[in-house]
């Protein structure tokens, strides 16, 4: 039943034993790895520049989490964040990926770089008591400036428990945080809870973004979530922008902010000030219009 339900519904699943003990050993298996990978320092974070849509100046950049694991290489959030979430390991992980990205981020500041940063918060740190103090301690400890910090919320868990969410997030947006709701979009949000929440950046789902070529109904909803962002005083990110034609329609419809892989890939951080560099010295609005990276793009991804 829950094997049907995660496929959408409406269907038929058969049991099969072998495919299950299969996929719970694996789990098993990948949450003991992890549990050690939080000890080992094995968790590192990478880039994504955001890109303002109308200068093409790097205005900040989002932090994702990376497993440099011994064995399988380099792993992307899919590979782990389920078992994080299912095991609760998911705050270990979230505090672990906030540290070090606001310990990268005094560095950058103490080189003259100013960047702010966007940070993912899962529905189970937001539910584990002390979350905003361990929040508040991370910034003191590292010395990053809270006004740089941005947390990023899911719409479906902002949507789910608004009054939770905004009783958590009081002190932080005091203290000088602020918030994105992600993958807007895809959930069923409330006008009156958007009033209420306290966010002041929309994150356009990248499902949107890639019909914006041949669907009208993906061109409709991001004019929509444009026009409402702009009636409501909401920066918008559009996310998992690839072509210069999304791009363009981005930035004659009013979007703010963009990021994806017609820009660059995730980074490490040892990549990300030379490749800011190059990206404005090496003429970025002629690759772009080309349909390519930057130059050196391709050796800096990660």
């Amino acid at each position: 039943m829950y094997a049907a339900k995660r496929t959408g519904g409406n269907r038929a699943c058969f049991f099969n034993e072998i495919e299950r003990d299969s996929r719970s050993h694996e789990r098993i298996r990948l949450e003991a790895e992890l549990k050690r990978a939080l000890l080992a320092d094995e968790i590192t974070i990478a880039f994504q520049p955001k890109i303002d849509c109308a200068t093409l100046r790097v205005v900040g950049a989002e932090v994702l989490a990376r497993w440099d694991h011994p064995e399988r290489g380099l792993l992307a959030p899919g590979c782990f964040i389920d078992v994080a979430e299912e095991s609760d390991l998911i705050t270990r992980l979230g505090d672990r990926v906030l540290e070090l990205a606001c310990r990268q981020g005094r560095v950058w500041l103490d080189h003259g770089q100013r960047l702010p940063l966007a940070v993912n918060v899962s529905i189970r740190q937001l539910e584990k008591p002390g979350f905003t103090a361990r929040v508040l301690d991370i910034l003191e400890i590292t010395g990053f400036p809270a006004e740089l910090l941005q947390l990023e919320v899911t719409e479906t868990v902002a949507m789910g428990d608004p009054e939770r969410i905004s009783e958590a997030a009081k002190p932080l947006l005091e203290a000088g945080i602020t918030f994105a709701i992600d993958d807007f979009g895809t959930g069923y949000s409330s006008l009156a809870h958007l009033q209420r929440l306290p966010f002041n950046t929309f994150k356009i789902d990248r499902s949107f973004i890639s019909g914006l070529a041949d669907d009208h109904h993906s061109r409709s909803i991001v004019q929509t979530i444009l026009a409402m962002a702009k009636s409501l005083n909401y920066e918008v990110v559009a996310e998992g922008v690839e072509t210069e034609d999304q791009h363009v329609f981005l930035a004659e419809n009013g979007c703010t902010t963009a990021q994806g892989f017609l820009f660059a890939r995730p980074m490490p951080a040892e990549h990300f000030e030379a490749w800011s560099k190059a990206f404005l010295m090496d003429g970025n609005h002629q690759h772009l219009a080309a349909g390519a990276q930057p130059k050196g793009g391709s050796t800096f991804a990660a």
